[in-house]
């Protein structure tokens, strides 16, 4: 039987989901800087997986919904970047008891501007790349690792068919009228030079999720907590600290 715990004997998973391009290193520079009190998890989603199907937006849902299961806790906080923000926004909604606390951070679901055409079956190499520096208002994020990632997706024919079914499938389960649905606390951690979900996004999340708090971090694109880890992890922790946590409890 699930017997109730004090947050002093067990801390409260953190499940932080990645973007389409991105990857669980996405926030690895952040972890140190997040909350004492919490049990950072972050499994990597695999978009791309052959044998999964996941080209649609409610695939990758059910998928990451399913290795939820696995945590033995009643609760944790979702927290996610892009297309991970859209997964957990829905799951917030689907699982709303089990679903604690929820972040996100450059999230998809309402606006972006994702890879809905990519020119050509070989682009060139400056398209890759002028199309990572939309993510970064600092360009030196933009590593010959990171173009080399993009790359190997666009340039294999699978890959970029699924990359561009999961873009329009994001653009086509728009989550405006299902935002009002959610009441856990809610964080929302933005950039104000996010080229990808503009700020007026951020706003929109905001004005329609009732228990929310909008941060904005300057000199920062669609991805904080790479461009601004600590700062990124501080906000998390001050939130952090003001909720009313129900308590944990495991089996």
């Amino acid at each position: 039987m699930a017997r109730a715990i004090s947050e002093s004997e067990k801390t409260r998973p953190l499940v932080m989901l990645h973007g389409l391009l991105g990857g669980p290193e996405n926030w690895y520079a952040t972890i140190p800087h997040l909350p004492e009190k919490c049990n950072p998890i972050v499994p990597s989603i695999p978009f791309f997986d052959n044998g999964l199907n996941l080209s649609n937006v409610q695939a990758v849902v059910e998928y990451v919904r399913n290795h939820l299961r696995d945590i033995r806790a009643d609760g944790f906080v979702l927290m996610g970047n892009s297309l991970g923000g859209h997964i957990a926004t829905l799951l917030a909604v689907e699982i709303p008891e089990r679903v604690h606390g929820l972040i996100l951070t450059g999230s998809s679901g309402l606006f972006e501007r994702g890879f809905n055409k990519i020119p050509g079956a070989h682009p060139e190499i400056e398209w890759i790349y002028n199309r990572c520096c939309e993510v970064f208002y600092d360009s030196r994020h933009v590593t010959d690792a990171l173009v080399e990632s993009v790359i190997d997706i666009i340039y294999d024919r699978r890959k970029a068919r699924i990359l561009i079914r999961l873009a329009k499938s994001a653009k086509r389960e728009n989550i405006v009228d299902r935002l009002q649905e959610i009441s856990c606390p809610t964080l929302l951690i933005w950039g104000k030079q996010d080229r990808v979900t503009e700020p007026a996004v951020a706003e929109e999340f905001h004005n329609r999720i009732s228990n929310s708090k909008l941060t904005w971090l300057d000199n920062c694109g669609h991805a904080p907590m790479i461009e601004h880890p600590i700062s990124f992890g501080r906000e998390v922790s001050q939130w952090w600290a003001t909720c009313d946590w129900p308590q944990v409890s495991t089996t």
